[in-house]
Parts: C-alpha cells; structure tokens; sequence
C-alpha cells in the first residue's frame, strides 16, 4: 500500500510539473506597428459594458514611444460607452485612461511622461468607478501607484450605451495603435486592491487573481495555426476569450509573439 501511494504521488509531482512547464512555454503577446488598421476585434462584451466598478490590466512593452491605443471600448455611438487607454509620444510617453461623457463628451486623465522607455516591459494597472464625475482613476505601473492629472473634467452622465466593440488595438477609428507588444489583457467588474495589482505584476501574471475577471484572452494561440510565433493573424485566426466567450477577430495582420518576460 505504501509502495502504492508513493507512486501515485510520483505521478501527481510529474503531471503537475508537466503542466506548469506547458503554461510557461504558451506565454504570448500580440506585437501592433503604430497603424490605424491593426487589432484584435471581440465585439461588444456584454459582461464588459456599464460596469460601474472596472479593473484594467495589461503588460506591454512599446519598440518605439508612438501615439497609440491598446484597450479600446469603441467607436463612440451618441450614447454608447466609451473607454480606452492611449500613450502620447509628446510627452516622452505619457499614458491616458479616457472614457465618454454626455456632457463633456469625455474625461481624461493622465500620468507623466518620462514614465516609460523603450523596449521595456511593463504593467499596467487601472482601476475606476464611474458612479461620480469627481471619481479619478487609480493607475500603477508595476504595481505601484503613480500620479494622476486630471486632463479633461467629466460632466453629465457616464455614457451607457451598450454597441460598442471591445478591442486590442486598432479601435476602429482613424487612430493609431501603439508601436509594440501587448500581453495579458484583462477586465474586472471590480476595484482591485493595490496588493492585488502588486500581486500581479510580482507574479509575472501567474497570480491566479480570478475573481470578477470579464475579459482575459490568453493570447497564446489562435485558430488555423500550428505556430503563433510570428505568425501574422489573418481574420480567420481567430482568438477566444474564456472569460467571456467572445472571438477575437484579428484586423490589419497583427503578429503573434512568443513571449519571453512574463514566463
């Protein structure tokens, strides 16, 4: 019996390791080159829309600091909720969180510039509740919360409207996306701590933070492809979000990176 036992926990050790070692072998990015045309498109994501607490998460790591969105809930309709997150090669890279308004059309915030370098890998962290207009937004970069200014003050009501596309890249507008990588994508329908978002970055995203994750596509592979290591994702290489069920339909040939930081 006990000969028995210490077999199975043989087997238990091994598949475990198994696992891991494939989990780490699958970490992957989708790389966009600063044009209007590049993106990985999910549709509207009812579990996304009109949330009035919402997390933001993500890794990139720009080749150059271009102008350019990453997360995207676009394009604008009269009514429809709007949010995204934008770097502006202006300021030496500064990050903006933007969403829309009935009145001021949108609020805006930043964080400085000089924040970001150039072939450099980092967390982003953002966190908002729309309930006020005099509610910032909490942002971190690598798990530690940075100063926000407030660009553009909201006024009215949070825009509710629910036909917007979410979407990695190119929103769909004449707006270009960033020139670089974007890994680990993720939306909660709640606030995250600062240990939670310190949690994440410290664990290269191996956190097993679940809890009210809406949006979070792997990014580690997509349909019709043997190898997503460079590989240019036409529309039909499709990507699935297991959060919410929605496809990622890819836009404008993004390529598929193995990604090496976060393993």
């Amino acid at each position: 019996m006990k000969k028995e036992i210490v077999m199975w926990l043989i087997i238990a050790v091994l598949v475990v390791g198994l696992i891991l070692g494939t989990q780490k072998a699958e970490t992957m990015a989708i790389d966009l080159t600063n044009t209007n045309t590049q993106g990985i498109n999910f549709g509207a994501v009812p579990g996304v829309q009109n949330l009035a607490n919402k997390s933001i998460s993500f890794w990139i790591n720009q080749d150059t600091l271009a102008d350019g969105r990453t997360i995207n809930l676009y394009p604008a309709g009269a009514s429809d909720e709007v949010f995204y997150v934008d770097f502006n090669s202006i300021a030496s890279g500064d990050l903006q969180f933007v969403t829309g308004w009935s009145t001021s059309t949108i609020g805006s915030w930043k964080i400085a510039g000089s924040t970001f370098s150039a072939g450099t890998t980092y967390k982003i962290g953002i966190t908002y509740n729309n309930s006020s207009v005099t509610n910032d937004p909490i942002i971190y970069v690598n798990g530690v919360s940075v100063s926000v200014t407030e660009v553009i003050t909201p006024v009215g009501t949070y825009l509710s409207g629910t036909d917007n596309d979410l979407v990695i890249g190119y929103p769909g507008v004449a707006v270009n996306t960033i020139d670089g990588k974007v890994s680990d994508a993720r939306i909660y329908n709640r606030i995250l701590t600062a240990d939670e978002d310190a949690q994440i970055y410290s664990a290269r995203g191996r956190d097993n933070i679940r809890n009210g994750l809406v949006f979070c596509p792997f990014l580690v592979g997509a349909k019709g492809l043997q190898a997503f290591d460079g590989a240019a994702l036409a529309a039909g290489n499709t990507i699935v979000d297991p959060c919410s069920g929605a496809v990622g339909v890819p836009a404008g040939n993004p390529v598929g990176v193995g990604e090496t930081y976060l393993r």
